[in-house]
């Protein structure tokens, strides 16, 4: 979002003015090349530098969301006139402009680049504020990677910059989007506060168009909070205003803004509907996104409303039309280059024909989902890695330039104690006292400044280190997930393989025990297959983020019995005895399918790790404002040394069962994922050759609390 002095201002409202009525009797959509290029035509006429960039900006604006191509055509172009004649304010614009257009495609290594080219530009600049408008927009970065701690630390630089600056507009989006990162950290409180602070400053400014985005991320604060009539009634009166101050009355950019807000509310309206039971205006409003995003040309928000419905009718088993809609966002994406719409929209494909059991289609567009997630993780990881390197550098060269402003004001101090007036001793003596004091006190405050500066910037290597940590963790997952598919998941698709194949070339020639043997095989290695590749989707969604908890009361002792009733066979099978202790229901507040994932897994890692005719014991039981469920088995145990390494992503600890059964160990990391989604944690004892007792410890919310 560029931001520009009076003038600057004055010049783009100009522009815009004429590229309205330049317009007027044609859709901006329809707009050609050749039309924006008689317009460029005509702007070269005008003589000063300044003025020309600002109007060729304006147009870069209007074409960002109909011809992205032409978009980075005219912003390059834009950005080599501005380099040409050294003009550090326009090569910001551009830099800021770039990285918030490839933010919303989800290209971030792209636009992390970009911005940090703008922030370096930023801080040798005499408009300080730009200062806050770059480091506003890397928070939109890694806001748009799930990092919101990050991106909350970035939102705060850009705001105390704001306020520092009184820049009233930032200082009403910056205060917006760090309630909103609060809000995706559920911290209700927080967000309400700034987002409170944010609609005030929006509406001193009285902009209807800017306090509506405020208003909707209240919505979505109402909507988090289970407030949906509230929300409703808060989007309905956002769409209602924008039609008659700016729908009704205003013409080009402003228009197309409006309309682009109002079909983000629709949007949003849509999810109330459906949490209020009203599936048929939920599809009404999603429509009517759509329906506006078309006419827009908005290829971003075409694909994410095409994703949304898909997911809804996903939701409702409306397979078919769900495939239609993923398919359309799909191609819009692909054609948009819009990375993180085409990554969702190839997930829920994948998700869709894993519903209709078509595995061969979900295979198929979960290996194209993986292929595009693949390409944003590389290059965010990249460029995040080359943003390390640019914070060092911009932290280093900051401390350079304070050390040397503080040496040139105690010059100056020097110079005027020196050149003093000499007229009369008792006047010199005087002032000469009075110099000393004045020396010594700023002398202090100087001294006190740079204890300050080398906190922060001991405090900044600290936030360095963690990034780091963070990118290790990232490698390390993406890693673990190619060993399995490289190794495990191909080692057993190739035993089903070849197994099919003996049985189809000389099913004749084998005897009919043979045979047997064979089929069984096969079933038991397709059965451990399809386990490992929804371990593996389940994995995936929790590492990028994408898996979303879903809490509802049940009672976890029934729950319990029902599982074990359905995978007692596995334990008959080799005549392990089963015991399930609880003496009363516990009810607990939860994701009902990661909960149940992970009783299944501990239960089977105990029946694999335990030998013939020894005993599993498995209980619930209610610690305080925790319940326990613990499964304890008679096996071969685990070795003290390796306890600790079980839940770590880079864990190689791989044992066969005591019947030689194989596995992973991704089933025990998925389950550890789960447990702390839920806040809860695991509690591991084990000794060699006598056995092992897993339990996991997650809060009870009861309802009148």
């Amino acid at each position: 979002m560029v931001r520009l002095n009076r003038m600057r201002i004055f010049l783009l409202f100009t522009t815009i003015f004429l590229l309205t009525n330049f317009f007027v009797e044609r859709t901006f959509a329809s707009a050609k090349k050749d039309s924006i290029q008689i317009i460029l035509n005509e702007l070269n006429s005008i003589e000063n530098i300044d003025s020309l960039l600002n109007a060729r900006l304006a147009i870069i604006k209007y074409v960002e969301s109909s011809d992205f191509a032409l978009y980075l055509e005219l912003a390059n172009h834009n950005l080599e006139l501005a380099k040409k004649d050294n003009i550090n304010w326009a090569q910001i614009d551009v830099y800021i402009e770039l990285g918030e257009s490839f933010i919303k495609r989800g290209n971030f290594g792209i636009a992390l680049n970009y911005l940090n080219q703008g922030l370096k530009l930023a801080q040798v600049d005499e408009y300080h504020a730009y200062v806050g408008w770059v480091t506003l927009a890397i928070g939109n970065a890694y806001e748009g990677m799930y990092n919101f701690k990050k991106a909350l630390e970035f939102y705060q630089l850009s705001l105390d910059v704001f306020t520092d600056t009184k820049t009233a507009d930032g200082i009403a989006l910056a205060s917006s989007n760090i309630g909103n990162s609060y809000l995706a950290l559920n911290d209700f409180t927080n967000a309400k506060k700034y987002l409170e602070i944010g609609l005030n400053e929006r509406i001193k400014l009285k902009d209807p168009i800017e306090v509506g985005y405020v208003q909707m991320y209240i919505a979505r604060l109402n909507i988090s909070l289970g407030e949906f009539l509230s929300a409703k009634k808060r989007l309905k009166g956002i769409i209602q205003n924008l039609n008659d101050s700016v729908v009704n009355q205003d013409i080009g950019i402003r228009k197309v803004l409006a309309k682009g807000l109002m079909g983000q509310a629709l949007c949003l309206l849509s999810e109330c509907e459906d949490s209020l039971g009203l599936p048929e205006q939920k599809y009404e409003h999603l429509l009517n996104a759509k329906n506006i995003f078309f006419e827009l040309n908005d290829v971003l928000n075409q694909s994410m409303t095409l994703n949304i419905i898909s997911r809804n009718l996903l939701m409702d088993r409306q397979f078919e039309k769900a495939i239609t809609y993923a398919d359309s966002a799909r191609q819009v994406s692909k054609g948009g280059l819009v990375l993180n719409q085409q990554a969702i929209s190839c997930k829920l494909l994948a998700d869709i024909y894993f519903e209709l059991e078509d595995y061969k289609q979900a295979l198929k567009y979960h290996k194209e989902y993986m292929s595009v997630n693949d390409s944003m993780f590389n290059q965010s990881v990249t460029d995040a890695i080359a943003n390390v390197d640019v914070y060092v550098e911009t932290i280093t060269k900051e401390k350079d330039n304070q050390i040397l402003k503080l040496k040139i004001s105690q010059e100056k101090k020097i110079r005027m104690l020196v050149t003093g007036s000499f007229s009369l001793f008792v006047i010199l003596l005087f002032f000469l006292i009075l110099q000393i004091f004045i020396r010594y006190k700023r002398g202090k405050r100087i001294n006190d400044e740079l204890v300050i500066k080398n906190r922060q910037i001991q405090e900044q290597g600290l936030r360095l280190e963690g990034l780091n940590n963070e990118l290790h963790t990232l490698v390390k997952s993406k890693d673990k997930f190619h060993s399995i598919i490289a190794h495990d998941l191909i080692n057993q698709v190739g035993s089903v393989y070849n197994a099919i194949e003996l049985l189809s070339t000389s099913y004749d020639d084998l005897p009919e025990s043979t045979r047997r043997k064979l089929i069984l095989l096969t079933a038991k290695t397709s059965k451990n297959t399809l386990n490992l590749l929804e371990n593996l989707l389940a994995w995936s969604r929790v590492q990028g983020g994408h898996l979303k908890i879903k809490k509802t009361y049940f009672e976890i002792t029934h729950e319990v019995d029902e599982i074990i009733g359905n995978l007692r066979h596995i334990a008959d099978a080799k005549s392990i005895e089963v015991k399930v202790e609880h003496n009363r229901t516990v009810e607990v507040y939860a994701d009902r399918e990661m909960i149940s994932t992970v009783i299944r897994n501990l239960f089977s890692n105990a029946v694999k790790f335990t030998s013939e005719g020894k005993k599993i014991t498995i209980g619930v039981q209610q610690k305080e404002l925790m319940v326990e469920v613990w499964v304890q088995d008679e096996g071969i145990g685990i070795p003290a040394a390796k306890i600790n390494e079980l839940f770590l992503t880079d864990s190689e600890i791989q044992r066969p069962g005591t019947n030689n059964e194989s596995g992973t160990g991704l089933g025990l990391q998925l389950s550890y994922e789960f447990v702390k989604l839920h806040d809860g944690h695991f509690e591991v004892k084990s000794e060699e050759l006598k056995g092992s007792r897993f339990a996991f410890l997650i809060p009870i919310k009861k309802e009148e609390q």
